[in-house]
């Protein structure tokens, strides 16, 4: 050891007040000592600050080989006033929000704190009273609406930009089949009803095409209009997620179904509407039954008549279910005048159909659709029976539909080959 040591090395004979210092052990916490040794004496010689000689200030503490600045007060002792890391009182992320959002924070624009009263202040937001010329740059006539053409406000007729309905009147005239309808509504997605403007307005099944561009739809309808009948021509807009209407029940019912069922849409809508699923079954017999002189009897498509002329379905989701039975040859045998149906009845395990419009909900063994004939054996021994029908299902439901025949008397048989008995279901959403 040399008195350079002792005297804190060749170039300093004494100590000033302030001086700097390197950390040679850190604090292990915010109340701990650290010690430090000063950068112009010796580096074996340290001195320890007690920790209420220095105050933690920011997010750091100090760390080894921190640079620090270091007082001594009149008694000698040792006081860290700062170190590096010192004024780090934030992190980078708080100082760039302390940056402000508009402008620069300073005495003239000022971060706003909560008792600020114009925090508080309840008064009615003040009207904007600016004509519509004003704010779309352009004056708007009588039936127009300001409407944005992709870069600047323009004005447009409303009933031409947002028309969802376009109704006509056509007269047949016993020859033509083909019939052009400009709607003008502007798109290609429409759906058409026809009806009579005379009788009972029935509606009138019709194909339709739309063409393209937006405007025109053509009606093709086979046999063509009676010479000097009018029909009203209403094509509509078909606006996603919308109900499609269909056909309403005619003023009479034909021999096909029981009244107050919902009726088949007419083509152009039913063209619309989304198959969901389809069963079908058929006659496996190419052989007549044998003689029925029962009061009711069961439609069987086998030899041994253990499988029944039945459908069924469990529906996924609430839909529509269009069920058609057919027994194409029925034959009457004896010389007698007699009645019988084909009926539609609801097996034994339906969970119960649903209440068809108007009429109150049906049970097992209800008839929910038939067809009535009346046959001599000598005059009209052959006839068919046929029944179609569309019935809303509810989700969940189980429904079975049989094809049953019941009679007034006498002795009846049918044909069970496949082309003559069968029948088809078909699932549409609604």
């Amino acid at each position: 050891m040399t008195i350079s040591d002792l005297t804190g090395g060749p170039s300093r004979t004494s100590r000033d007040p302030v001086a700097r210092a390197k950390v040679v052990r850190a604090p292990s916490g915010p109340n701990m000592p650290m010690t430090v040794t000063l950068l112009n004496y010796s580096n074996r010689f340290g001195y320890d600050v007690e920790p209420d000689h220095w105050i933690p200030k920011g997010i750091t503490l100090p760390e080894v080989n921190d640079m620090a600045l270091v007082l001594f007060d009149d008694y000698g002792d040792i006081w860290v006033v700062g170190w590096e890391g010192y004024f780090a009182l934030f992190d980078q992320d708080t100082l760039d929000a302390l940056q402000g959002t508009i402008g620069t924070p300073s005495n003239l624009n000022r971060f706003v704190t909560d008792e600020d009263p114009r925090m508080e202040d309840a008064r009615t937001p003040t009207a904007h009273t600016h004509p519509i010329a004003e704010i779309v740059g352009t004056a708007l006539g009588t039936g127009e609406i300001p409407l944005w053409n992709g870069t600047s406000w323009e004005a447009a007729d409303l009933e031409e930009e947002f028309a969802s309905v376009h109704s006509e009147t056509i007269t047949g005239d016993a020859v033509e089949t083909e019939w052009t309808i400009n709607h003008n509504l502007g798109t290609d997605d429409v759906f058409v009803l026809v009806r009579e403007d005379f009788g009972d307005y029935e509606h009138v099944n019709v194909a339709t095409r739309a063409l393209t561009g937006g405007s025109t739809v053509v009606l093709e309808t086979l046999p063509p209009l009676g010479n000097g009948d009018e029909y009203v021509v209403t094509v509509a807009r078909a606006i996603g997620g919308a109900t499609v209407p269909v056909s309403t029940p005619a003023a009479h019912s034909s021999s096909h179904g029981v009244a107050g069922s919902d009726p088949l849409p007419d083509r152009s809508v039913r063209s619309r509407m989304v198959l969901l699923d389809e069963q079908h079954i058929e006659g496996q017999d190419e052989n007549y039954s044998g003689n029925i002189s029962a009061a009711a009897w069961t439609y069987y498509v086998d030899s041994s008549d253990t499988i029944p002329l039945k459908l069924e379905y469990t529906a996924e989701v609430d839909c529509w279910w269009e069920v058609t039975f057919q027994v194409g040859i029925v034959q009457k045998v004896d010389g007698n005048y007699h009645y019988s149906y084909g009926l539609v009845k609801l097996g034994p395990t339906s969970d119960g159909f649903p209440a068809i419009t108007g009429h109150v909900a049906r049970v097992a063994n209800d008839a929910v659709g038939h067809d009535l004939q009346t046959q001599h054996g000598g005059v009209n021994n052959f006839a068919s029976r046929k029944v179609t029908r569309r019935y809303p299902v509810a989700a969940g439901d189980f429904n079975e539909l049989w094809f049953v025949g019941s009679g007034s008397g006498g002795t009846w048989n049918y044909y069970k080959g496949g082309a003559h008995m069968w029948a088809e279901g078909k699932v549409y959403a609604r």
